[in-house]
């Protein structure tokens, strides 16, 4: 078989600003910005930035609860409010 070729996965990232190196990258970006919230969806760049530098490429994202069992839950618009998110990404398979 010819063509590209790749591989996926699958995992969960949570915002929360005590994420190594989120606080830092928001106030290099954004020095104006003062009481930044614990849980903005800002502090999930750094480890976002992990995955590209592995030559993933995120191609969804959305806010997800994970519960207790290992179920889980999308949230879609209900109002309900979490920092964790659910990620698929890709990246080339060498030829």
């Amino acid at each position: 078989m010819t063509g590209e070729h790749w591989e996926y996965l699958t995992t969960f990232v949570w915002a929360e600003t005590s994420n190594e190196g989120a606080m830092g990258l928001i106030q290099e970006r954004w020095p104006w910005w003062k009481n930044v919230p614990k849980f903005t969806a800002e502090a999930l760049i750094p480890k976002l930035n992990e995955y590209g530098k592995e030559g993933w490429e995120l191609v969804s994202m959305e806010p997800a609860f994970v519960l207790r069992n290992g179920k889980v839950w999308f949230t879609g618009y209900t109002g309900a409010h979490t920092n964790s998110y659910f990620c698929a990404l890709k990246r080339r398979l060498p030829d």
